[in-house]
């Protein structure tokens, strides 16, 4: 879990693979996220699809299993070409 590890990097993609964020991840608290929509750049990325990668590893550089959940007012479910999106916070 999370908590194990003893370094947790985090990156936020966009839809063209491109890396626009790396928010730092408080592994010691379960491994919480937030992520204010700020860019590499300083500037804020602009709307749109975005996938967040986590790679956890423990204390001898070994891959450690996570779960990714979020948290937020779902606001509308759509019917999506690969099944159910929920709208969270206005983001699919």
């Amino acid at each position: 879990s999370p908590t194990d590890a003893a370094e947790v990097r985090a990156e936020i993609v966009n839809a063209a693979g491109v890396v626009v964020a790396r928010p730092s991840v408080a592994s010691r608290s379960g491994g919480v996220l937030t992520w204010d929509g700020t860019a590499l750049d300083g500037g804020q990325a602009p709307p749109g699809a975005y996938t967040l990668r986590i790679d956890a590893r423990d204390g001898a550089g070994a891959t450690l299993p996570c779960s990714i959940r979020t948290s937020g007012t779902v606001a509308e479910v759509l019917s999506g070409s690969s099944g159910p999106e929920l709208r969270i916070g206005g983001q699919n």
